[in-house]
């Protein structure tokens, strides 16, 4: 890719929602990834901005976020439940 096509480069909509989701909703980890793999420079910010878009794409990702966290928190339950009152009090 040419500088010129690195500062006109417009990722499209469905590019963004996938590293967006690759991403787990993460503005900053989402910014690097776009950058990385087309070799633009691409802001937290940039990612904030386009994310605005997308509200009902945003809750999705956080649900599926939350449902990860709450299914980590039931293994680890299962596995010990010490463990998992430790990890409890912590996050208080």
């Amino acid at each position: 890719m040419t500088k010129d096509e690195k500062t006109n480069y417009k990722i499209s909509d469905e590019e963004f929602l996938s590293f967006l989701r690759e991403n787990c909703g993460l503005f900053s980890k989402t910014a690097e990834a776009i950058s990385k793999h087309f070799g633009i420079s691409y802001s937290r910010q940039a990612v904030f901005e386009k994310a605005k878009k997308f509200p009902q794409e945003i809750e999705d990702i956080r649900e599926a976020n939350l449902d990860i966290a709450e299914d980590g928190l039931h293994t680890l339950l299962l596995i010990s439940p010490t463990i998992f009152v430790i990890a409890i009090k912590l996050l208080k």
